[in-house]
Order: structure tokens, then C-alpha cells, then sequence
């Protein structure tokens, strides 16, 4: 069985940054309310890159496959006939790469560049 809808070049790095992206959207606090955002990518990544080979150019472009998620989940759920402040936001955090509230893409990068160390 194929998926094709995800079929793009770069799929090790698009399958991550999905995996990521979900991930973080189910949510990014634990009971007690800490927030592990940063946890949650370092650890995925650390894990993967343990027992795969991606190469730094790949890596770094996780970041950019997230929002390709955001911008996919944006059009599946966008309602131009009822679009409301809710659909702005979404719309405002994609302009400027913000992938949740307090999750900003440049955050993200900096992980992977610490990872790559």
C-alpha cells in the first residue's frame, strides 16, 4: 500500500518532520503542565540519527517539511465561506513561522544545529 499524497524527493526528512509535526500538535505539556517541545524534537531526532544516516543537509530542512505540514493542515481545514479569527491565526503563525503558539521554527533549527554537534 502506497500513500502518495506524502511522495515528494527528501522523503526521510519529510517523514521526520510530519512525525514531528503531529506530534507537537497533540500536544506539548505534560499533566503538570511543563512544557517539553524542545524535549520532544531533540529526543526524536537523537533517536533516528542513532540508528540512520541522514546527511546535515537533510536534517536541516526538517524544519521546512514541518511547515509544509502546517500549510497542508491549514488547507484541509480552511472555510473560506466561514473563515473566522481562528483561520487568521493560522494564517498569521504560517507568514511568520510560527508552528504553535511558542513554537517558532528558528527554535527548531537551533535544536538541530545542537544535535548535530
Amino acid at each position: 500500500m502506497f500513500d502518495f499524497d506524502d511522495s515528494l524527493y527528501g522523503w526521510f526528512a519529510l517523514d521526520i518532520g510530519i512525525a514531528l509535526y503531529h506530534g507537537l500538535w497533540w500536544g506539548r505539556e505534560d499533566n503538570a503542565g511543563n512544557e517539553f517541545t524542545n524535549k520532544i524534537v531533540e529526543n526524536f531526532l537523537k533517536g533516528y540519527l542513532s540508528s540512520n544516516h541522514l546527511s546535515d543537509f537533510w536534517v536541516a530542512k526538517i524544519p521546512m517539511f514541518m511547515k509544509f505540514r502546517q500549510i497542508c493542515k491549514f488547507s484541509w481545514f480552511y472555510d473560506s465561506e466561514n473563515a473566522d479569527g481562528h483561520q487568521r491565526e493560522r494564517l498569521y503563525n504560517i507568514e511568520n513561522d510560527i508552528l504553535f503558539a511558542g513554537c517558532e521554527l528558528k527554535s527548531l533549527y537551533s535544536i538541530i544545529e545542537n544535535i548535530k554537534k
